[in-house]
């Protein structure tokens, strides 16, 4: 409760951005742990810090791969083709942002939803501008998509990290299983997001124009 009012009245109190926020939930959890859990706590810290170290390392790998893939695209002309090739098809906008994020639920089944940001944004990107899309619109309605990864079987990212908290005794096939409607209700959300793009973009023209 503390780190939550100190985070969230920080951010929206303005004396500090949801970045730095991020920091500063993590500097009090590690002061609460010694004081909670005493020398007992370090080895959690330090567990807690290689964890944090592996999966930035692995971020940081998976964007420097993205970099390259993204100049080889624009190198290779890969990317303008690629951009032609769906123009020719005379996808109309929303049309395009449901395949895409058909393809973003799918890869959620074998991928991380930062692997899949990286390395499809520059394939993306280009088409979004030849289409005269949104970007904004089109960016947060992909990321919601990639979030529905996160619960699909078999990587399912946050259903391995409810299993890390779990009682010993409580299955994956049950974790899976409990997360099925929770699925269902974010495709239907998915399916609004798509279909009245003003849900998500009469925000940012409120804060556009204020």
């Amino acid at each position: 409760i503390l780190i939550s009012l100190v985070v969230f009245g920080g951010i929206f109190s303005g004396v500090f951005s949801p970045t730095e926020s991020a920091a500063i939930a993590t500097f009090l959890m590690s002061i609460l742990l010694f004081i909670f859990k005493g020398k007992a706590g370090f080895k959690t810290f330090v567990d807690s810090v290689k964890s944090a170290v592996s999966i930035s390392a692995m971020i940081f790998l998976t964007m420097s791969a993205a970099l390259a893939f993204s100049r080889f695209l624009t190198f290779s002309g890969l990317s303008q083709a690629l951009v032609q090739t769906i123009v020719s098809w005379h996808l109309k906008g929303v049309l395009f942002v449901a395949l895409i994020s058909f393809l973003f639920v799918l890869l959620g089944m074998i991928m991380d939803s930062t692997s899949m940001l990286v390395l499809s944004i520059p394939l993306i990107l280009p088409v979004i501008s030849q289409l005269g899309l949104n970007p904004i619109y089109t960016g947060v309605t992909l990321i919601y998509a990639s979030q529905i990864g996160i619960i699909t079987p078999p990587f399912g990212l946050a259903v391995f990290a409810v299993k890390g908290v779990a009682e010993p005794d409580v299955k994956m096939e049950e974790i899976f299983k409990g997360s099925f409607p929770f699925m269902i209700l974010l495709i239907l959300g998915l399916i609004i997001l798509i279909l009245f793009p003003s849900i998500i973009t009469f925000l940012v023209n409120i804060s556009f124009t204020q």
